[in-house]
């Protein structure tokens, strides 16, 4: 048998290996771009121009929170002005899913507090997941006034 034996080869294969397994989470994590990215099918955060038009900010990711008693959904404001209405409550974004609007503050009352962040900043909203009605991995609709943003998933 000629070459080198597999015992001798093994230090190779093993450091190979961790160096794929590294690339490969490197990649992952900057295509991700943060540690708390939400993701819809196939790891693509749905986008609604007509939001970003009419609202001024971009929904970036909905999540359960609070021992999943409670549904954040975050925004990136876009224009501060156009998202000064999103405060109101016939704007501020809720959920849809199931047949059920998700759209009570529970006890934290809305997270923005009727503040919204400056251009270029994210501020979130607070709402509750009334009965424990969604779970993460579910596909909700974010609703802000009569428009919505379909296929987001609860992270």
């Amino acid at each position: 048998m000629s070459g080198r034996s597999l015992i001798q080869r093994a230090p190779w294969l093993v450091a190979l290996a961790a160096a794929v397994v590294f690339v490969a989470g490197a990649v992952a994590w900057v295509r991700d771009g943060s540690d708390s990215a939400a993701a819809g099918p196939a790891g693509v955060m749905p986008t609604s121009a007509q939001i970003e038009d009419l609202y001024g900010v971009r929904i970036v990711g909905a999540y359960l929170t609070a021992a999943n008693g409670m549904i954040e959904i975050q925004y990136q404001v876009l224009d501060e002005g156009k998202a000064q209405e999103i405060a109101s409550e016939t704007v501020s974004p809720v959920l849809e899913a199931h047949g059920t609007t998700f759209d009570s503050p529970g006890l934290a009352g809305h997270g923005h507090t009727h503040h919204v962040p400056d251009a270029g900043r994210n501020g979130f909203v607070l709402l509750a997941n009334s009965n424990g009605g969604l779970q993460e991995g579910d596909v909700v609709t974010v609703r802000m006034g009569e428009l919505r943003l379909k296929g987001v998933t609860l992270e």
